[in-house]
């Protein structure tokens, strides 16, 4: 049965309003709470909305806890779907939301966060940064990677099973010619290609790969250009 839409309007509200702070994450909050205060005391939420929970995304490599991973990991795939429980997001890409949602594009399903990268050249460029963030880390992990862990579950099963996550958008772009791989997975994942070709940052192992020697090669090319 579903909810009464009256519910779903003010339940929806509540989970914005807690996803600008830790604190008001119970269970994020009590597995993360070492992690927490070793690498983002400082981060605090009445800082900026959202910059507690931003920090511990950022800091995902340097986790300790397996627990408290899992549940960022959690928060950044429940955001990938829904960019309206990202609250930096919101803040920095209040105005080109706007516009995605003046165009008709609704809320959830991954939708919202489609329309921004469509637009990643146009966007301001607060916006564009925090987006950046986004996009690198669902190319990093599959798992906080709505649109592609969705549109590619049987690919991801066929062809990447014995691949760990962190490597698993490379292993369906090796397979992406693959006869039994489906147009809605090789669709979302040249999306990401598309991204990547704009700027090699949002290719992980591009930018592994390539950064140290860029400077050297490309001395006068801004990354992104």
């Amino acid at each position: 049965a579903k909810l009464a839409p009256t519910c779903s309007r003010v339940l929806q509200g509540f989970k914005e309003r807690a996803a600008q702070s830790v604190e008001l994450m119970g269970k994020v909050s009590s597995v993360c709470r070492e992690d927490y205060e070793l690498l983002c005391a400082s981060a605090s939420a009445l800082q900026h909305p959202g910059a507690s929970i931003q920090c511990l995304k950022d800091s995902r490599g340097q986790l300790r806890s397996k627990d408290c991973k899992a549940a960022v990991l959690g928060l950044m795939a429940g955001a990938s779907r829904d960019s309206r429980l990202d609250a930096m997001l919101q803040s920095q890409c209040g105005r080109d939301l706007f516009e995605c949602t003046r165009a008709g594009v609704l809320p959830g399903e991954g939708r919202l966060l489609k329309c921004l990268k469509e637009k990643l050249s146009q966007l301001q460029p607060s916006c564009a940064a925090q987006l950046r963030k986004t996009v690198h880390a669902e190319a990093e992990d599959v798992r906080v990677n709505f649109e592609v862990s969705k549109a590619c579950e049987a690919e991801l099963h066929h062809y990447c099973a014995s691949v760990k996550p962190e490597g698993a958008l490379g292993c369906l772009e090796l397979h992406l010619g693959g006869s039994d791989f489906g147009a809605p997975c090789a669709t979302a994942v040249r999306a990401t290609m598309r991204l990547a070709l704009q700027d090699y940052r949002l290719h992980p192992q591009v930018k592994a790969a390539c950064e140290p020697t860029l400077p050297r090669v490309c001395p006068t090319v801004p990354p992104g250009e």
